[in-house]
Order: structure tokens, then C-alpha cells, then sequence
């Protein structure tokens, strides 16, 4: 969904109004609002994302039915001379809210195996779109990837203010729960916002969406967390964390 504010200019005055276009439906003013009131009470917003397709309708679709809709409003008051020409309509991108699938997909081993590998590529891909070197660090069982801009190269590890320890977490559709093993959720807190999760969903079904957190396990506004028991070999426990809804 695409939200934002509208701002029609009538020559001699100009009208800002709220919207929301939503699966070809414009939805103005109070509807909007309540609208994305719903939204916000079961939305996880990451600090950045990264998708391969545009995931939003074009503006000038939006402009369009919102020309319409307003020449329709405005058509009594013409009739009795009054000028209401629309001369412009502008739109101010607030943010976009992206729908993802509740159901989950099953979880033997050669799946989340796969699931698993196509995350971490998509995780690296967005790593190279952004224009960062990119390390693969999983030997060290404590987090994926260590990335950092080109121009930082001749620095030492640590001293690099772009450096990123990445840990990748993939979901073949939707899915609100993570297992973060307690070396990988131990570093992360150590690291604070040095460290990112990158969750990936849609990772076979779709276009993968990747959200990335910045300092996810320090962060209380995030996060349900709990431990709970995991059966790999042996028992071990593991955190299970769950993404807070207002």
C-alpha cells in the first residue's frame, strides 16, 4: 500500500488531504486515517528495506484517480460558476506498507537449508547494491556477514564507521518467529548497533522482502523474547524471539 498526503492546487487556494491507494482502491482523509490506525497496530517497521521489484503503483495511476475523484466532487459546484479546475496535484511519498503472508511453510531440514543459502544471496545482494564489500563469516558461528564501504578498505577492522556484522534469517512466506542460538544473540548485544538481522520473507515464494534492524537485541520496542529448548543433536536452548505488535 502507498501512503502519502495529496496536494491539489485550485489557482486560488489549495487543498492537502491524507490517502491511501490500496490494491487499486483510494481511500482519503478520515477512511485513510483509520485505515492506517489498523495498520500500525500489527506492523513490524524495519530500520531499512530492499526489495528486487517496485512494490508500489505508479504515481501518475494515483494522480490520475485522484483527478477523477475530485472532478466528480467538484462538478455541482461548476455548474454554478464556480471555478474549481484542478491546475496540479502533488503527492508526498510518507511511507509504504508492504503486506506479507501469515502462513508458513514447512520446516524439514532441506528446506530451511534452502531457505537458508537463498536468504543469505539476497542478503548479499542487497549488501553489493549499497555499494559494500561484503565477508562471508559463518564459519565463526556468531553472525553471517561483515560488510563496510569500499572507501574504508585500508582501515582496520573496528575503526570503519560503516561496518556492519550481519546475521541473515530467511522465511519461505511470512512468519513472526525467530531462533537466534545464544553465541549469535550474545555477540549481537556485545556489538550494539555495529550489529544488523537481516530477515528476509518470500524467500521462495515471491519476491523476497528484506528487512534489516539495526541493535535488534538491545532494542525492547522490537522484540518478544523468550528461551526455549531445541532439539539439534543434543538439547540446547535457544532464543526465540517475536516481533512486538502495538
Amino acid at each position: 500500500d502507498y501512503v502519502g498526503i495529496a496536494d491539489f492546487d485550485f489557482g486560488e487556494y489549495n487543498l492537502r488531504i491524507p490517502l491511501i491507494f490500496s490494491d487499486d482502491n483510494l481511500l482519503l482523509g478520515a477512511r485513510a486515517l483509520r485505515y492506517l490506525l489498523g495498520v500500525i497496530k500489527m506492523a513490524v517497521i524495519p530500520d531499512e528495506v530492499y526489495t528486487r521489484e517496485t512494490l508500489e503503483p505508479s504515481i501518475y495511476t494515483v494522480k490520475n484517480k485522484l483527478t477523477q475523484v475530485f472532478s466528480s466532487i467538484t462538478l455541482p459546484y461548476r455548474d454554478y460558476g464556480w471555478n474549481t479546475e484542478i491546475r496540479g496535484v502533488k503527492i508526498d511519498v510518507l511511507c509504504r506498507i508492504l503486506w506479507m503472508s501469515e502462513e508458513t511453510l514447512s520446516a524439514s531440514r532441506d528446506y530451511a537449508v534452502n531457505v537458508g543459502y537463498s536468504a543469505e544471496k539476497f542478503a548479499q545482494e542487497y549488501e553489493t547494491v549499497r555499494g559494500y564489500r561484503v565477508e562471508p563469516r559463518q564459519s565463526l558461528r556468531k553472525y553471517d556477514f561483515y560488510s563496510f564501504k569500499e572507501d574504508e578498505a585500508e582501515k582496520p577492522e573496528g575503526m570503519r564507521g560503516s561496518e556492519r556484522y550481519i546475521e541473515v534469517k530467511g522465511h519461505g512466506k511470512g512468519g513472526e518467529l525467530l531462533s537466534v542460538p545464544p553465541e549469535e544473540f550474545e555477540f549481537g548485544k556485545e556489538m550494539g548497533e555495529k550489529y544488523w538481522l537481516y530477515v528476509v520473507w518470500n524467500v521462495l515464494d515471491g519476491n523476497p522482502v528484506l528487512g534489516a534492524f539495526c541493535n535488534p537485541f538491545n532494542r525492547k520496542d522490537l522484540f518478544e523474547i523468550s528461551c526455549r529448548e531445541e532439539e539439534v543433536v543434543v538439547k540446547r536452548g535457544v532464543y526465540q524471539l517475536k516481533f512486538k505488535m502495538a
